[in-house]
């Protein structure tokens, strides 16, 4: 087991992983792995409707790190914590090392994936 801090960016980028992933084709008992590890890392009715979350005009995706979108407000783009099992963690160490290899990794979004990396114990060649 292991336990993970992620805050909004590292799951969104986490899901989006899993779900090109999960394009590539597996057997039923894979991808029903991969679906229990979206749900882990998906977010709530309410966590929804607190980051608003909208896309931009150019695809990318927005939300609110402070309550109701102020400036001022409460912070709640906070850490929250996700237990892994040993085989949900060796999903993901596979889908680095495999994204890595292929060098499907971009400069976009970088430092979350640096740090997603950290977490699940997944070294690369610095």
């Amino acid at each position: 087991m292991k336990t993970i801090e992620v805050k909004t960016i590292h799951r969104l980028l986490t899901i989006e992983l899993l779900n090109v992933y999960g394009k590539e084709g597996h057997t039923l008992s894979q991808v029903n792995k991969v679906m229990k590890l979206i749900d882990k890392f998906d977010f709530s009715e309410e966590e929804r409707q607190a980051f608003g979350f909208k896309q931009t005009e150019d695809g990318r995706l927005s939300w609110h790190v402070k309550r109701d979108g102020s400036l001022d407000g409460e912070d709640i783009d906070i850490a929250k914590e996700i237990e892994l099992s040993d085989e949900q963690v060796e999903i993901l160490v596979g889908i680095f090392k495999s994204r890595d290899e292929k060098k499907e990794f971009t400069t976009a979004d970088v430092k979350p994936y640096f740090e997603i990396a950290e977490q699940i114990d997944y070294k690369f060649e610095e």
